[in-house]
């Protein structure tokens, strides 16, 4: 079941290896449908998105395996489908729609050809709803605000249509061979029971759903727009892009681990490190705010340059094209990307393409927006470092060099002066450093003592030798020696 939900790139040989499994075990089948069930009713009731995609597929899988009849497994969806009745979509009612409909491209080609009529009933259930669906707030999700796209629940039913015109196939969707689907399923092993989970679980839970924008389509619609007549089908394209965003919300918490899942998805297309790219930018991007924070997207792009040198073309182009439409980028876009692209400099030796921000006709947004990266920059370098990497050209951007503040009344007392031999830019002595605030802390509670002054027959050496980096310092204190 752990395999299940966080592997989203094996779903398809788990259920197989399943359904190998089934000849000689199954009792042990037996148990992982009925877990398999309980889990997806787990997740359904805590709202847990991921999860309960994972399950739904693996379910689907099995069907396709005759593991289980396919009539149960329609049974299923019509369960799940069920869950968004009588629902509004901001109280909940995206849920189970959402979860049905993304889970039909799972299905295989030889098992739509026996349901196809099932699928179309889903299908027809879906697309009502969508009709009474008003999405007012789609416009605030946009991160570029002239680029009407629609949300990946509005796409689903095209990618449908065109997936049915294929006869149910694809590219993106890996389906072991060698298995064939029934309606009744495998003898020996028992139906799915009733899931059990109804509109009211979900409105009362308080589940809410937000459906993401589909991803920019910045560097493929350039490639189309250049001649290129190798497009990915939107059926393909939207299941790709599912699985991108699958992969890193499982493995969100190791960067590494999530760049080489999806360098391991199994698709050769010649578009395939571009919808990466786009992917990992729009959902960066995402508004109101991203899963995950901006950090790890962008530590994930510079993972997956590493990994893959080829996908650094992409990586600029889209930096590029987004610089061009700064006055078209949501403002708390604007900020996440000046974090982005600062870190990204930093990490390529601050080279980069420039003409955004150089000339005579900058506009003031891309002007307002270097200076953003450039302050963000200043804290992951040094100001001598900027004007020295930087081009003349935007050194008017670079904000004035932080300089200590000299005028406080602590600096002019003793302890200060001291202080500042122990802790160092280079070779700071830490430990005595410590042992030094705390013998102030000791005598600033002695009140025989007055406030600010301390006797100190022997001073600490400035830089002392490593192997007396400890030494001891003897210390007045009411008459008697202290050491520390």
């Amino acid at each position: 079941m752990d395999c299940v939900q966080n592997l989203p790139l094996n779903t398809a040989i788990l259920g197989a290896w399943v359904a190998r499994m089934s000849d000689k075990h199954q009792s042990w089948v037996s148990s992982v449908i009925s877990h398999s069930l309980d889990e997806l009713r787990s997740s359904l009731q805590a709202g847990r998105t991921v999860q309960a995609q994972l399950l739904l597929r693996f379910i689907i899988i099995l069907g396709n395996t005759q593991v289980l009849g396919l009539m149960s497994v329609m049974a299923l969806l019509q369960e799940v489908l069920a869950l968004s009745e009588g629902m509004k979509p901001s109280k909940g009612g995206d849920f189970g729609v959402f979860l049905t409909l993304a889970s039909l491209p799972y299905i295989s080609s030889s098992a739509y050809a026996k349901v196809a009529d099932e699928v179309d009933s889903i299908q027809t259930k879906a697309v009502a709803y969508l009709q009474t669906r008003d999405p007012k707030w789609k416009p605030l999700l946009r991160w570029l605000k002239s680029e009407e796209l629609p949300d990946r629940l509005e796409a689903l039913p095209a990618a449908l249509r065109v997936q049915s015109e294929t006869k149910w196939s694809s590219q993106t969707i890996f389906h072991v061979p060698g298995f064939e689907s029934s309606m009744e399923g495998r003898d020996g092993i028992p139906s799915l029971t009733p899931l059990g989970v109804t509109a009211d679980d979900i409105r009362k839970n308080k589940i809410r759903f937000q459906v993401p924008l589909v991803s920019s389509r910045v560097l493929t619609g350039k490639l189309q727009k250049d001649g290129a007549d190798d497009h990915m089908a939107d059926h393909d394209r939207w299941a790709l892009e599912d699985v991108i965003i699958c992969t890193m919300e499982t493995f969100g918490r190791d960067v590494e681990e999530c760049s080489k899942q999806l360098l391991r998805i199994p698709v050769l297309h010649p578009h395939f490190e571009p919808i990466i790219v786009e992917t990992t930018f729009s959902q960066m991007l995402r508004l109101p705010s991203p899963p995950m924070l901006p950090f790890f997207y962008s530590r994930l792009l510079e993972a997956l340059v590493d990994k893959q040198r080829s996908i650094k073309q992409y990586v600029e182009q889209m930096f590029t094209y987004l610089f061009e439409r700064t006055s078209d980028l949501d403002e708390d876009c604007l900020e996440i990307l000046s974090d982005v692209f600062a870190f990204h400099l930093m990490r390529n030796n601050y080279e980069t393409d420039w003409s955004p921000f150089t000339g005579t006709e900058v506009a003031v947004q891309s002007q307002r927006f270097i200076r953003r990266v450039f302050e963000r920059l200043l804290r992951l370098s040094f100001h001598q470092n900027l004007l020295h990497r930087l081009p003349d050209s935007l050194h008017i951007y670079v904000p004035p060099e932080p300089v200590p503040n000299t005028a406080l009344p602590v600096q002019n007392k003793p302890e200060f002066t001291r202080m500042q031999g122990f802790v160092r830019i280079k070779d700071p002595n830490e430990k005595r450093a410590v042992h030094y605030c705390r013998r102030l802390m000791r005598l600033q509670t002695k009140k025989e003592e007055k406030e600010g002054t301390i006797s100190c027959d022997v001073a600490l050496p400035v830089e002392p030798a490593p192997d007396a980096a400890m030494q001891c310092e003897e210390i007045e204190d009411n008459g008697k020696p202290e050491v520390i």
